[in-house]
């Protein structure tokens, strides 16, 4: 009697450790490369944070810088930006600024350019913010200054916003409006009269140059100042400031009669500051 015949397998050795330590390898390999990319994008989130944090920090300085110039032609000042993953942009404004005094248009419509930072794609932020500036308002809502509210309402606002991406802002459309006293004028050269003399104090900032990477120097100089003098005959008179669809009226504080003697009306000095802001290789 023949033998049943008896199929023998040959065990392949070897072959499952091998195919273990390919997948080992494989899944190290994903969870360092998922490990690296998000070390990095961790890495690159903190560059880009620091990077806006200091970038507000300028821009406000920017801000109070181009405010504290004296209003002379030739006066210049720069504060240093270092950009890596934001960038600066001088924006020409959509919104225009008018301002009408007793009646009479003093002023525009003029364009509001707008200085603009922006931060890296990781940077979150508020949709709107004001850094400088009276936090309880719109930087486009709020137009004039005076004297009751010179203390917290520069001319020259920041704020951040969201609109692809966090931006910070440097908004100088709004006026100043100041009672500077009563005291004697000659008027057209004849006549001595008792007036009192309101100043409005208006920043028109313009482009220059633009170029420069990395650390650059945002430049402003003044280029000239333009004064113009109007006579009322109103003892006071109301200004009134128009920015795109929204105005604000105010009307100066000012006596009727001083040591006893009756005032003749009020004599207005505007004075625009021209502000021209530049970029350039640090």
């Amino acid at each position: 009697m023949k033998e049943p015949k008896v199929c023998r397998f040959r065990r392949k050795s070897g072959a499952a450790p091998a195919i273990t330590t390919v997948i080992l390898v494989a899944a190290t390999l994903a969870i360092a490369i998922s490990a690296s990319g998000f070390a990095y994008t961790m890495l690159e989130l903190q560059t880009e944070t620091a990077e806006y944090e200091n970038g507000k920090s300028a821009m406000v300085n920017l801000a109070q810088m181009i405010e504290g110039l004296t209003f002379a032609k030739g006066s210049a000042a720069h504060t240093t930006f270092y950009l890596s993953t934001g960038g600066m942009q001088l924006t020409p404004g959509t919104d225009s600024m008018a301002v009408n005094v007793a009646g009479s248009l003093v002023l525009g419509p003029s364009r509001i350019n707008l200085i603009q930072f922006r931060g890296g794609r990781y940077v979150g932020g508020p949709d709107y913010q004001i850094l400088r500036g009276d936090p309880t308002m719109m930087a486009n809502q709020s137009l004039i200054m005076h004297s009751g509210t010179s203390a917290i309402q520069p001319l020259g606002w920041v704020y951040e916003m969201r609109k692809n991406g966090a931006w910070v802002v440097d908004d100088f459309g709004r006026i100043r409006v100041v009672f500077s006293g009563t005291d004697n004028y000659s008027v057209n050269g004849i006549a001595w009269q008792l007036l009192n003399v309101v100043e409005l104090i208006y920043i028109n900032v313009s482009f220059g140059t633009f170029s420069g990477s990395n650390a650059v120097d945002v430049r402003a100089r003044v280029t000239s100042v333009t004064t113009s003098t109007w006579t009322s005959s109103a003892t006071s008179v109301t200004v009134i400031a128009t920015r795109g669809t929204v105005s604000q009226s105010y009307t100066v504080p000012s006596p009727s009669t001083f040591n006893g003697v009756a005032v003749k009306g009020t004599m207005v000095t505007l004075s625009v500051v021209n502000v021209q802001v530049s970029l350039a290789q640090g």
